[in-house]
């Protein structure tokens, strides 16, 4: 290639740079002799061959100068030119062969079917195109990018027929890709294609929440890159964001509120209708008005008439993503709510003397069935608190936690649930400062804790009694008025400092030290009670006020809203059965009914089930004979409901890849891709000012034989 850009892809002909002396040769050859005559008036003839041979000259040069030109245009145009600058063929050192990755996005939006095609069909034109440009000792390879991305060949390989077969099979998942994968597995396979010029090319609607985040950075120096953009520049689009339910997990009979919201990716406003069904019934329909790129909720209140686990469903008409105008969620719901009892010693050393403590006063009736139900989790089930169907777990006296027993303890927070910490000892505050530091600041207790106070052999019988307290909480708001908290008296609790501005303090000692607080962690609440319900160290467990402070406390940081669980399409799944039986025979079935594989993780009563792999939205359902025992809903990514896209200017900002290694293209102009691989073609230019210049000629010469 040359400084300007054109490089010549027929250079054999150049040979017929000698046929532009032809007409040179022609015009040597047809030279006129002059003539000699003689006439009476010499004057005037010498005045006129004169003239005559002076514009002959120009005419013959002009005609010379225009048989040449056309000579050397055909030439040119037998040459077959092309304009190479800012194209892939710019960067080639002569024959150098190439290794190319093609990552075509298989992810849910590029099944949008707002328009003719949709943009995953699209992006097979362009991948086939960007394949078929490839030379015959060039390797290629595709990628579908995907929750997890597969690639057709273990490496890049020679030949594109098999590839191009392997194309037009391709599907669209339902699936968020995962770009950073697809693009570290592309970094890969280009490894293994060593003396190769190399290359990715991205093919994509470049869905904005999709790609404003992918680390290019990985990308080397060496690897060209080419981003192909496929898709509609406009699309509309309605979607069921998320479901929350409060409370999350009900008792039969409890009045519950089901809120969905629902999303607006259109310029336009919108009338919906959402309606609410269980196990396929239809229940309740309500309408919402959505401005244009906005999100309004729709509210059901209902109560559950059954216990179990209720499949429902939330839906609005179809538009161009369907998958996304549906929403799956399971309703567990329970006789009663279970509280996780985990207990240590007691300072006196009565073995279970505080499990037995808490578990009384959670269910005072026993068998005779109150609201709540104790649950005994022993401490190194806290390691696993993921596969307990509690909602509310209650620890006293326990021993430090290990890392995974603090890690379990702070996802259950995250995820929703109560914990209530009753403070025994100095293990506690080892526990508190444990989760604090896993938590990477997302835990931070409202104080800290210091030495011990120990009253229990005062010899003056000195107790400390609660002085401050925050009555308009919920746990406190019952006993304003009959002062019975005042009425405790405490003889052990930790010295205490106010620790930021975080949490909320609810009680106070007469010496300050705080007695009570709360604090949230994720979408859970944690309540960090500064006094033992051990008879040794506080009269509270002998006080009628403790029952129902208890129950009050529990009631407050049970989880009173959330999404339930719900999985994403791509991933793995999971939910807790009861199995009362050992060696009970499950089956398993995906949202199309089909029998998948399952594995299962017995502890007592309780089966963990896990689902390794989701392809597709819709109740997985857990079946214990004929009977079904358990769902689980997975939903698509409502991340990929907004379809709003990049530019490819957009597209090379976000990702600083350098101009001289950043190539961009539209899928919809195959024209287009070729120019990027091979340049812009010149010769129908040449071959058209050829014709002009023949045109030219045979006026000039006609005009100039009159």
């Amino acid at each position: 290639m040359n400084p300007f850009g054109i490089a010549f892809t027929n250079p054999a002909l150049w040979v017929g740079l000698f046929a532009i002396g032809v007409p040179v040769l022609v015009h040597l050859m047809t030279r006129r002799t002059p003539v000699e005559i003689v006439f009476p008036t010499l004057r005037f003839l010498k005045n006129a061959k004169a003239n005559q041979s002076r514009i002959h000259r120009i005419r013959h040069k002009i005609l010379l100068l225009l048989r040449t030109l056309l000579i050397a245009l055909i030439l040119a145009t037998f040459l077959r030119p092309v304009y190479q600058q800012g194209t892939l063929a710019e960067t080639a050192e002569g024959d150098s062969a190439v290794a190319a990755i093609v990552i075509l996005d298989a992810s849910l939006s590029m099944g949008y079917q707002g328009g003719r095609l949709t943009p995953f069909s699209q992006g097979k034109v362009a991948a086939s195109e960007i394949l078929e440009r490839l030379g015959s000792n060039d390797v290629a390879n595709l990628i579908l990018a995907k929750a997890q991305p597969i690639a057709i060949f273990q490496e890049p390989r020679g030949g594109v027929g098999q590839l191009q077969s392997e194309l037009e099979k391709a599907q669209p998942s339902l699936e968020r890709a995962d770009l950073d994968a697809a693009v570290a597995l592309a970094l890969e396979q280009l490894e293994r294609s060593e003396g190769l010029r190399k290359e990715i090319h991205f093919v994509s609607d470049f869905q904005r929440t999709n790609w404003a985040s992918v680390d290019f950075s990985a990308i080397p120096e060496a690897v060209q890159t080419v981003f192909v953009s496929v898709g509609p520049e406009e699309a509309e689009n309605t979607a069921v964001m998320e479901v929350l339910l409060s409370p999350a997990s009900p008792s039969i009979s409890e009045e519950i509120e089901i809120v969905c919201r629902v999303a607006n990716y259109s310029p336009r406003p919108h009338a919906i209708g959402v309606e609410l069904s269980f196990d396929g019934a239809s229940v309740s329909e309500k309408s919402v008005d959505i401005d244009p790129g906005m999100t309004a909720s729709a509210s059901f209140r209902v109560r559950p008439k059954r216990m179990g686990a209720l499949e429902g469903t939330l839906r609005i008409p179809h538009d161009g993503l369907e998958a996304d105008d549906v929403r799956y969620f399971v309703l567990p719901v329970t006789d009663r709510v279970r509280v996780g009892v985990s207990a240590g010693e007691s300072g006196s050393g009565k073995p279970g003397e505080l499990e037995r403590i808490l578990r009384a006063a959670i269910d005072p009736l026993g068998d005779e069935g109150g609201p709540l139900v104790p649950q005994t989790i022993p401490q190194e089930g806290l390691g696993n608190l993921a596969q307990q169907p509690i909602q509310v777990l209650l620890t006293a006296g326990t021993r430090p936690f290990d890392n995974e027993e603090a890690a379990s303890v702070l996802n259950f927070l995250k995820g929703g649930g109560g914990v209530v910490f009753f403070l025994n000892g100095p293990a506690d505050r080892v526990n508190l400062e444990r989760l604090a530091e896993i938590s990477e600041g997302e835990f931070e207790p409202a104080y800290r804790l210091g030495g011990m106070v120990d009253l229990t052999d005062d010899p003056r019988g000195n107790f400390a009694t609660f002085h401050e307290a925050q009555y308009e909480h919920p746990i406190l708001r019952k006993f304003r008025e009959t002062g019975a908290l005042a009425d405790l008296h405490f003889f052990r609790y930790f010295k205490t400092d106010r620790a930021g501005t975080k949490g909320r303090i609810l009680i106070r000692y007469e010496d300050g030290n705080i007695a009570l607080a709360e604090s949230s962690v994720g979408t859970g609440n944690i309540l960090v009670a500064n006094f033992s319900v051990d008879r040794g160290a506080s009269d509270l467990s002998r006080s009628t006020t403790f029952v129902p402070l208890l129950h009050e406390t529990i009631a407050s940081v049970r989880p009173r809203g959330g999404a339930g669980r719900t999985f994403e399409v791509g991933g793995p799944c999971s939910t807790t059965v009861s199995a009362p039986q050992k060696g009970a025979s499950f089956r398993f079935e995906s949202p199309d009914e089909k029998e998948i594989d399952a594995s299962l993780a017995q502890s007592g009563e309780e089966v963990g089930v896990m689902i390794g792999d989701t392809a597709a939205p819709g109740f997985y359902r857990i079946y214990e004979g004929a009977d079904r025992i358990g769902s689980i809903a997975v939903n698509v990514d409502s991340r990929e409901s907004n379809l709003e896209r990049l530019s490819l200017e957009q597209v090379q900002d976000l990702s600083r890849i350098s101009r001289n290694r950043f190539y961009a293209s539209q899928g919809k102009d195959v024209a287009a891709l070729r120019r990027l691989r091979e340049g812009a073609p010149l010769w129908h230019y040449l071959l058209l000012a050829a014709v002009a210049a023949l045109a030219m000629e045979q006026m000039l010469a006609l005009l100039w034989k009159r």
